[in-house]
């Protein structure tokens, strides 16, 4: 049996949808939506005081355009980052 995961949620524009930000609460919901999607895959790194957050590279710069390392912050830091919906997600 083959699995169909969603790599970080469903963050894609298929089928008219608009996209969602990856590895946030609207990208997993979205993906466990789908018919055709078995389950979601997602990153869990350690903010810098030690709280679990969603995200896949280590810079925040690909997916928010922030040149810099999650994991170098504490969550209340990366709560004031202007990450659009994103925070849905914590």
């Amino acid at each position: 049996m083959t699995l169909r995961l969603a790599h970080r949620g469903d963050h894609t524009t298929r089928r008219g949808r608009g996209a969602q930000i990856e590895d946030t609460l609207a990208a997993l919901v979205a993906a466990a939506q789908r018919p055709d999607c078995d389950g979601v895959e997602f990153d869990v790194r350690l903010s810098a005081d030690g709280v679990p957050i969603l995200h896949h590279d280590e810079s925040l710069e690909r997916v928010h355009g922030l040149p810099l390392d999650a994991v170098k912050h504490g969550l209340w830091n990366l709560w004031c980052f202007p990450f659009g919906d994103a925070h849905a997600a914590t």
